[in-house]
């Protein structure tokens, strides 16, 4: 289990979700941005890496070719700990 994992293994988790989201969006957020990382991080304690993929998935799917909301694919907002579950959910229910 994710959550059960300690602060470095979280850290390595966070930055290799990172890393897929950069190859998803096509965009460059360092590996290393504390930001981010902590971002993700915090998602990690109570959600999976493959819920995190499915949330990236599912957005840049909705938003990539969107010229309003593409701007909104980072990781600040895609894992804010408020927003996270509702995108989650949102393609769950629409399945």
């Amino acid at each position: 289990n994710i959550a059960n994992l300690n602060e470095f293994d979280l850290e390595e988790q966070s930055r290799k979700i990172l890393e897929y989201f950069n190859f998803k969006t096509k965009k460059n957020y360092s590996l290393n941005d504390k930001e981010s990382i902590k971002y993700i991080s915090t998602i990690l304690m109570n959600y999976t890496y493959n819920d995190c993929v499915y949330v990236i998935d599912t957005r840049v799917k909705l938003w990539l070719n969107d010229q309003k909301m593409s701007q909104y694919l980072r990781p600040k907002t895609l894992f804010d700990k408020d927003k996270f579950l509702l995108y989650k959910m949102f393609f769950v229910m629409i399945k």
